[in-house]
């Protein structure tokens, strides 16, 4: 049987500063969520190469940016980033980029809720640590952890954003 060859195959570690951000990525990351992304960086290292078409960035710009950025990212990877390119037609890196943003969906509080409070009942995590670790501040943590707090916040008779309505 004939081996395919996965993009993942040709993973290379480059200098980030020989990369290019594309001009159409229409996502954006709030200061929040990348000091997450930073703090995942820093604890467990290089999880996710960025997505590359030749020089141009389709996905993972704001890994890339942190990299040529932040000075303990440059400290710890001395700007080197892991890329796979896949030489794509502009069109179909245009796509992907889109693609890949849409594919990593939003938190839904319920599953968050059992998650947070699995943490805490099974693992035995400290509240503070785990707001910490999820960018959210204590207030936000010791409401996913009350007992049915969905329930007595009545979410079913009020209008949310999908983010709060289970799949």
């Amino acid at each position: 049987m004939e081996s395919f060859k996965h993009p993942i195959d040709r993973i290379q570690w480059i200098d980030a500063r020989t990369l290019n951000p594309n001009s159409y990525n229409p996502n954006i990351v709030m200061n929040k969520e990348l000091e997450l992304l930073r703090l995942s960086m820093l604890k467990q290292g290089w999880i996710q190469p960025i997505i590359v078409n030749g020089a141009t960035i389709i996905d993972g710009f704001h890994r890339y940016w942190l990299s040529t950025n932040d000075k303990a990212l440059i400290k710890a990877f001395n700007y080197q980033v892991p890329v796979c390119d896949l030489r794509l037609s502009e069109a179909e890196a245009r796509l992907l980029t889109v693609r890949m943003n849409r594919a990593k969906g939003s938190h839904i509080a319920v599953k968050m809720h059992n998650l947070v409070t699995g943490l805490v009942k099974e693992y035995g995590q400290d509240p503070a640590y785990i707001a910490e670790q999820i960018g959210a501040n204590r207030d936000e943590v010791e409401l996913l952890l009350k007992e049915n707090v969905f329930e007595a916040l009545e979410i079913r008779k009020h209008k949310y954003s999908k983010a709060w309505i289970p799949a």
